[in-house]
């Protein structure tokens, strides 16, 4: 009996995390540069959905649903755009980059999927 319930939970849990660590690497990307104000829209917004997941609140739900294709976009993008510009230096900053972005793009997918399995057992 509590272990049925307490399932979606853990899951849920697990996605808030996610939806919250993927927010706040978008908020320290976006720091040094003022330019990027919608990267840290975004990265705020998904700070906040994880906070909602967390409540296992409805607009937490939502919030999260909005922000994923944002997060999914911006991930993907950038991953495409750096992938382009050619390395002179052999730093490993370029790979670990690459590396970050295909991961929160993976992430941002499975705690999506997670979240809409679970999307009936949110509280108004």
């Amino acid at each position: 009996m509590g272990g049925e319930e307490s399932k979606p939970r853990i899951r849920v849990a697990a996605a808030a995390t996610a939806y919250i660590l993927i927010g706040l690497y978008f908020l320290a990307l976006s720091i040094p540069d003022l330019n990027l104000a919608l990267l840290s829209t975004i990265g705020l917004g998904s700070v906040i959905a994880g906070s909602g997941l967390y409540m296992f609140k409805r607009w937490g739900f939502w919030l999260a649903s909005a922000i994923f294709p944002l997060l999914a976009t911006a991930s993907i993008s950038t991953l495409i755009f750096s992938l382009k510009i050619p390395v002179q230096d052999s730093t490993l900053m370029p790979i670990i980059l690459d590396a970050s972005l295909a991961i929160i793009f993976i992430l941002s997918i499975v705690s999506f999927l997670t979240i809409l399995s679970v999307r009936g057992s949110f509280k108004p």
